[in-house]
């Protein structure tokens, strides 16, 4: 007996053992897969554009991996464009009775397979996967042959217009292939073509059941405490048949939750719907920073048998918007974005890739416009870094053929392909539908309102598809604004950017208002921060026109080294300062090992850069402190002024911060009473737990309130109708006669005539004569802003003004490209000036840092003219703009007759074109006196007193003297362009470099030797010098 039941256990024990390596079995066999990649046999087709069969003269080879998104010549010189690829392949025969396809991860574009000899299929896009069916081709008893042949963009354009244009677009980078002609796309096509063609990622040789898993779709839900899985079996068996669908979730192996089972009829060529929906209190969520990863089983069975099985990694998480906050799971999820065109490399070196970004705290990337597989999302789930996919409709709109239904097809099945790859995965939670296809090339279009409707349309009809397809996920149009309200993002590219708006901080903060107003190619949006806005691209470093782009910041300095690209780092830190504070969503575009540091989690900030103050001033500052963590946090301020190694003042603070949070106070300082300038730091540390997490350092200069120099009085007059400038001089302590008009009569015994604020009109020319005489006898004048400039035609000598906007500078002559905002000021216009002769009497005591970010608006000069090209002129000081050191706001130039060398003391004069400051631009709080710059009255006492007290100068240049910037007449009329001396700072300056003869050789042996020249005409070819740096 006893033997008896040893052995019925023994043959229970064997069943259960057969019975679980046949489920096993059956496991196993359900999917195959068999690699592909490797060495393929290649050759370009362009004479026969893949007409079957390929020649069999000129076969080289090529290797097909994860890698081999890198160039393989199409496109390159307009020629290649037809391509074959070949290989033998072995089937298994473990595959019999599957279903067996091909799959491609990446093809561009157009695809034709071949298999032993047959054509089997052909596929038309370049981002999506596909498989194509070989199942009754196969031969299993030896090699096969599998051929393809590729055709790269042109296979989506229009056959009656399929040349490429002969003009080749010259870009960052290199040249692209050669502009396709305009209107002739029908499809998605990526800028990133001349590097791209071909296969571009694996192929493999797949096999699963006739009845099988299709698709699927996560839905999960943090507020709803909720999980949805929609399953999509497809029967391609001929015969139609009940189904179980069975799904459980796993953790490390472990079932954590199983659903009933659904039980579905599949009729034979068709699909049907499993949909299971089931509570989950407290799932380990999935996060950028705990990238927590369950496994997801979907079987289907009939009966006991397992048919198909399927096993997917799937994050626990949900993505949604209030007000302008995006949100992940409960909390503030602040977007620190990265773009990347994905430029090719193993599964191991896009990990690291992305590691790096995290390292500097970005947590999303917009797969930007290439075309990306699933594996790099697969690597973005496990890493913990969000994603948004976006399709590979890319910028140049006139090339598609946008009143073409076929064009819309494709963009439905482009959008169709990425959402069934993407959709599942934690890391994806947001879909860009396209890259500024409303916007470079758009606004043309924007022109016809009707057309521009139906246009605007189309592509709302591509978000609502996409929206259908998977729900949930908000989208962006990048530089699509928000397409009239529809979308819930709204997203900008290049406004206000760094070659066009370089007065910083002032053109930093014009986004801090209720409400936006761009007005961008004739595209008006308005922000109203009713949703989130995305700065999606900006400071991309071609177009900051480098190394000129940069002089702005740095002058002349910008021709030195690297200089440029560590002030471009800089201006992108200071622009994302900004954009942090109002809540815009900053990418900028950045390279190189330091690239994207400018997304601390906690940072502490000024918005007021203004540096000069008086002695006994109070100083206030507005102080901004952001914690753009995922988490709370409690952080300690410090905020210490010092000089000279010893603190001044020092305030602290206690801040308790929820994620997303920004704290904004006012720091108050009462500064000591000086005798001496001193030059002091206000430093900013965040501190936690005794740690530093952040610190920004800004430069304080304390001035002692200094008594004007004197001046005779009674030889000092102003000519200023509206009273305006009176009162401000007054208001400074200072004092001269007031006459009512200009004459000979009412200037007899004036030997300074200070013309005030917009005192000059179209009636003036008359009174110009006689200050052109009372120059020529001895007499010096000072004029002051002027709102019409070319009213001063009068003048001896022509002045030159850049009349252009500063933020159309690059665009000058392009009247297809109005850049007009209502924010944008006519004229070039400046925050920092550059010392050109600190030796010179108007430089005394003056520091470089002086003429940095005066009050009020920062601005130190406006108007800014161009260099004088054929004046023998003295450069005293310059300023930089979006294309270089070509202006200027302070010269000398001579002018009379006789010889008086070396003397400014006579017949001088003074024009100032700059932004009067009126008392409201200014602390009201403050007594009148401390309202302007402390040097202010100095300033323009020290200018008047120049006209009676001789003042030996000779003129240096580059630190020796250059006769081509001599004073050579008897009487000379010294013009500077400035800032009223009313304004915080002195007057804003110009033009070439101190190190001219250190940078440009050439061109200084040319000044010794022919006196005066123009400039400009070499400086544009500043590149092809032997040696442009020093």
């Amino acid at each position: 007996m006893y033997n008896l039941k040893k052995f019925k256990l023994v043959l229970n024990i064997a069943f259960c053992l057969l019975f679980l390596i046949g489920i096993s079995k059956s496991i196993a066999e359900t999917r195959q897969k068999v690699s592909l990649n490797g060495t393929w046999d290649f050759k370009w087709d362009n004479e026969n554009r893949l007409s079957y069969p390929p020649d069999s003269e000129e076969w080289t080879t090529i290797e097909v991996t994860k890698k081999s998104r890198t160039a393989t010549g199409f496109g390159k010189e307009g020629t290649n464009h037809w391509a074959w690829y070949r290989r033998k392949v072995e089937v298994p025969k473990s595959m019999k009775g599957q279903l067996i396809r091909i799959r491609f991860t990446m093809v561009k574009y157009k695809t034709c397979v071949y298999w032993n000899g047959e054509k089997v299929g052909e596929h038309l896009d370049g981002t999506i996967p596909f498989e194509i069916d070989i199942t009754n081709k196969i031969n299993f008893n030896k090699e096969n042959e599998l051929l393809v042949g590729v055709i790269d963009r042109i296979s989506l354009q229009r056959p009656d217009l399929l040349p490429y244009v002969a003009r080749d677009f010259k870009g960052p980078g290199g040249s692209r292939p050669l502009n396709p002609p305009r209107g002739s796309l029908l499809g998605p096509v990526s800028g990133t073509e001349r590097i791209f063609g071909g296969i571009c990622d694996d192929v493999d040789l797949i096999s699963y059941p006739e009845v099988h898993i299709d698709d699927f779709h996560i839905t999960t839900s943090v507020r709803r405490s909720e999980i949805k899985v929609e399953v999509t079996p497809k029967n391609e068996s001929r015969s139609s048949s009940n189904y179980d669908v069975k799904i459980s979730i796993e953790d490390n192996g472990q079932i954590v939750k199983e659903f009933p089972k659904k039980s579905v009829r599949i009729p034979s060529g068709s699909t049907a719907k499993a949909l299971f929906r089931d509570k989950w209190e407290n799932p380990h969520l999935w996060s950028h920073q705990d990238p927590y990863l369950y496994t997801l089983v979907i079987k289907i069975n009939r009966g006991n048998k397992i048919v198909d099985e399927k096993r997917f990694r799937f994050g626990f998480k949900e993505f949604w918007i209030e007000g302008i906050n995006f949100y992940l799971n409960d909390r503030i999820f602040k977007l620190r974005r990265n773009h990347c065109n994905f430029r090719g490399g193993s599964e191991e070196e896009v990990r690291k890739f992305m590691l790096e970004l995290k390292d500097i705290n970005i947590n999303q990337i917009r797969l930007h416009h290439s075309g990306f597989p699933e594996w790099v999302v697969d690597i973005a789930d496990e890493i913990g870094m969000t994603i948004c996919p976006e399709s590979t409709f890319w910028s140049r709109t006139p090339w598609y053929d946008i009143e073409n239904p076929e064009m819309w097809k494709n963009a439905k099945i482009h959008w169709a392909g990425l959402t069934k790859m993407f959709k599942n995965h934690a890391s994806v939670v947001m879909y860009s539908i396209e890259n500024e296809m409303q916007s470079t090339g758009g606004y043309l279009i924007y022109q016809d309102p009707e057309k521009w409707r139906r246009y605007q349309d189309k592509w709302i009809e591509i978000g609502e598809f996409v929206r259908n397809l998977d729900p949930g996920k908000p989208l962006q149009y990048s530089w699509g604004h928000d397409v009239r309200g529809w979308c819930e993002t709204a997203n900008v590219h290049y406004v206000r950017d760094i070659k066009y708006f370089f007065q910083y901080p002032k053109d930093l903060y014009w986004n801090d208002g209720e409400n936006l107003t761009q007005r961008e190619r004739n595209y008006d949006y308005k922000w109203k921060k009713d949703k989130p806005l995305i700065k999606g691209e900006y400071g991309y470093w071609y177009h900051c026109n480098p190394p000129h782009g940069l002089s702005s910041f740095i002058g002349e300095d910008t021709y030195v080294g690297n200089n440029w690209y560590k002030t471009w780092q800089w201006c992108l830190k200071k622009k994302n300062e900004a954009y942090r504070y109002v809540g815009i969503v900053g990418n900028p575009w950045s390279f190189g090992k330091d690239r994207w540091k400018f997304f601390p989690l906690q940072e502490v900030y000024l918005k007021d850069w203004r540096a000069n103050f008086y002695g006994g001033e109070g100083m206030r500052k507005e102080v901004i402190v952001l914690n753009e963590d995922y988490n709370p946090i409690s952080l300690q301020l410090n905020a210490n002024l010092s000089a000279n190694g010893k603190i001044l003042e020092q305030k602290s603070f206690s801040i308790d911060m929820n994620e997303g949070a920004k704290w904004i106070n006012d720091l108050a300082f009462k500064l000591p009473e000086v005798e001496n300038r001193i030059n002091a730091e206000l430093n900013l540390k965040l501190v936690k737990d005794g740690k530093e997490l952040y610190s920004n350092t800004y430069p304080v200069h304390i001035f002692p309130r200094i008594l004007p120099v004197k001046y005779d009085v009674n030889t000092t007059a102003l000519y200023d109708p509206d009273g305006k400038t009176y009162r401000e001089m007054t208001a400074s302590g200072l004092l001269f006669a007031k006459i009512d008009k200009i004459s000979n009569k009412e200037l007899s015994g004036i030997k300074v005539l200070i013309i005030g604020k917009d005192a000059v009109n179209p009636k003036f020319r008359k009174a110009g004569k006689v200050i052109n005489e009372f120059v020529k006898r001895g007499g010096r004048v000072i004029m002051l802003e002027q709102a019409l400039v070319e009213t001063l035609d009068w003048l001896p000598f022509k002045i030159d003004i850049d009349k252009t906007r500063s933020s159309t500078a690059a665009f000058r002559g392009r009247s297809d490209l109005p850049l007009l905002d209502e924010f944008t000021e006519r004229g070039l216009n400046s925050t920092i000036a550059f010392r050109m002769m600190p030796d010179h009497p108007l430089l005394e005591d003056i520091e470089e840092d002086d003429l940095r970010y005066w009050r009020g608006t920062h601005q130190v000069a406006k108007n800014n003219f161009f260099r004088p090209k054929f004046w023998n002129y003295t450069t005293i000081a310059y300023v930089g703009s979006g294309t270089g050191i070509e202006h200027t706001p302070l010269v000398t130039l001579p002018y009379g007759s006789g010889i008086v060398s070396n003397d400014i003391s006579l017949g001088n004069m003074l024009l100032t074109f700059a932004r009067f400051p009126g008392v409201n631009d200014f602390n009201t709080s403050f007594p009148p006196f401390a309202r302007n710059f402390s040097m202010s009255a100095l300033y323009c006492s020290r200018l008047m007193s120049l006209s009676i007290n001789k003042t030996s100068y000779e003129p240096m240049f580059a630190g020796g003297k250059c006769s081509i910037f001599s004073i050579s007449a008897p009487k000379s009329v010294n013009v500077f362009f400035n800032e009223l001396p009313f304004e915080e700072n002195i007057p804003a300056l110009e033009n070439f470099g101190v190190k001219l003869r250190e940078c440009f050789s050439m061109l200084l042996n040319k000044m010794n030797a022919a006196g005066s020249f123009d400039i400009s005409s070499d400086m544009t070819n500043w590149e092809n010098m032997n040696n442009p740096e020093p």
